[in-house]
């Protein structure tokens, strides 16, 4: 869920609308053992998992552990979830610190919240549960395919085809609004994003937007009522940023969408939502003659179109949600911008 939002990578690496207003000051993410060791905390604080220096992806709940997957000591386990909560995806990246290229495909798993059954999925990239944890989805570079398989039977898939071109930075959105209508994003030759809608009886894809100039990121993400639709132009562009709002179903249209949020300037984007009518999003605060760009977390309201300020750090590149919890990383520690900052139950058993 866009380059994936990771917990794990961004660890190992450390190991303008005016008129907006500021929330409190979020609150540290705090845990008992080394942050850079946990793959993923369950909102609850039940279940941690995490992988030992030698390689295997282990869960500890109360003072238990289990094995989950055997890793080698130069392997990387990765994991996400969704806000249903009956499956998590686990990638394994073997020889994870000898990678050559961002497209060398992982091994992708799902696994249940209490880590007690896996099943190996695929290989690739991006993985992304769907429609309440019962299909996966995930994208092939080398193939140039996004591939949509049914979780309860791996036999009932299907692929679409995509246009993109050796772009290694492209990551595929993919939505699927009902098993037979999927959105998802693809690039030309002249490097402009379009956002398609797959419809799976018809086995036909039609175009529902396409940017009007090449280098600007487009990002979904869905609460139970609508799909948010972010548009983010690189740094070289005059594209600007906007973030809006369309009504769910097949018949979805560009034209009756509700912009909630615009700027001149090339937002890194990054946006998550959440039932309770928020977007997170990482907006440039740069000011005229800064050196460098300055980056932080804010958010918008759907209905109010609110914006508020959740960090004041200018170095916020990577928002990214953990079982609910959003969190942002600065200066080196992990800002909880909502959700319990403590993750008491998270002991760890060598």
């Amino acid at each position: 869920m866009d380059f994936i939002k990771t917990f794990v990578i961004t660890a190992l690496a450390i190991a303008s609308n005016c008129g907006h207003t500021k929330e409190s000051k979020p609150k540290v993410l705090s845990t008992k053992q080394d942050i850079s060791r946990i793959r993923f905390i369950t909102g609850d604080g039940k279940f941690t998992f995490y992988q030992r220096k030698s390689g295997p992806l282990y869960v500890s709940t109360n003072y238990a552990v289990k094995k989950v997957l055997d890793g080698e000591s130069d392997s990387l386990f990765l994991m996400s979830g969704s806000a249903v909560r009956k499956r998590l995806i686990v990638e394994n990246i073997d020889h994870y610190y000898g990678l050559h290229s961002l497209n060398e495909i992982h091994n992708i798993f799902t696994t249940t919240i209490d880590g007690k059954k896996v099943t190996k999925v695929g290989q690739g990239l991006y993985p992304k549960l769907q429609l309440s944890d019962q299909w996966i989805s995930y994208y092939l570079p080398h193939h140039k395919e996004i591939k949509v398989k049914f979780l309860e039977d791996l036999d009932i898939s299907l692929s679409i085809s995509l246009n993109v071109n050796h772009d290694h930075y492209f990551s595929p959105q993919v939505m699927m609004l009902s098993q037979n209508h999927i959105l998802y994003t693809d690039k030309n030759a002249n490097d402009q994003t379009g956002l398609f809608l797959f419809e799976k009886d018809q086995k036909k894809s039609k175009l529902i937007y396409k940017t009007p100039v090449a280098g600007v990121k487009v990002e979904l993400c869905e609460t139970n009522k609508y799909i948010i639709f972010g548009k983010f132009g690189a740094f070289s562009t005059k594209a600007g940023s906007t973030i809006s709002v369309l009504k769910k179903g097949p018949d979805i249209s560009i034209e009756n969408q509700t912009i909630i949020y615009s700027s001149k300037q090339n937002d890194i984007g990054n946006i998550i939502c959440n039932d309770q009518d928020e977007v997170f999003f990482v907006k440039d605060v740069s000011l005229a003659g800064d050196f460098q760009r300055k980056h932080d977390a804010f958010l918008v309201k759907i209905e109010s179109k609110k914006l508020s300020r959740l960090t004041n750090s200018a170095d916020v590149t990577q928002i990214f949600d953990l079982d609910g919890r959003i969190l942002a990383v600065s200066k080196g520690k992990y800002l909880v911008l909502r959700g319990d900052y403590k993750t008491a139950k998270d002991s760890l058993n060598e």
